[in-house]
């Protein structure tokens, strides 16, 4: 199993916004970086492609009120993946987050997806952080 950590950000803003902002693909959708192609989403599933290199779908599969998200990779995904988004309410106007991902890959395979996979997380993580401290949250 390869684990994958983005940076752990402190975002201005309620645990609560964040977390209900990414319990709904549709919003997910905002975050994405432009590597990705062919977004479709409902509330609770996702789909989209990597350029040059897979089609994926994703769905919510456990939410815990203010404090993670877990999504699973759903279908015929060609990898078994897991992400789990971690909300941390720090104070009355921060919040920690960070975006985990594991991918059941072999250890060549690894070597290849880690550092795009770890740009990918932190690019998500980032872009959240943008959009929440202006506003759009």
């Amino acid at each position: 199993m390869t684990t994958i950590e983005s940076e752990k950000l402190l975002i201005k803003g309620q645990a609560e916004a964040l977390y209900t902002f990414l319990s709904n693909f549709n919003n997910f959708g905002k975050i994405i970086p432009s590597q990705i192609a062919n977004w479709k989403s409902t509330e609770v599933e996702c789909s989209f492609t990597i350029q040059g290199m897979a089609d994926i779908v994703l769905r919510i599969v456990e939410k815990q009120q203010f404090s993670h998200i877990r999504i699973a990779a759903s279908g015929k995904t060609p990898v078994p993946l897991e992400l789990l988004w971690k909300f941390s309410q720090v104070n009355n106007l921060e919040t920690e987050t960070f975006l985990t991902v594991q991918a059941e890959v072999n250890p060549m395979m690894a070597m290849m997806v880690k550092s795009p996979l770890q740009n990918f997380v932190n690019m998500l993580v980032g872009k959240l952080k943008e959009m929440a401290e202006a506003g759009l949250v």
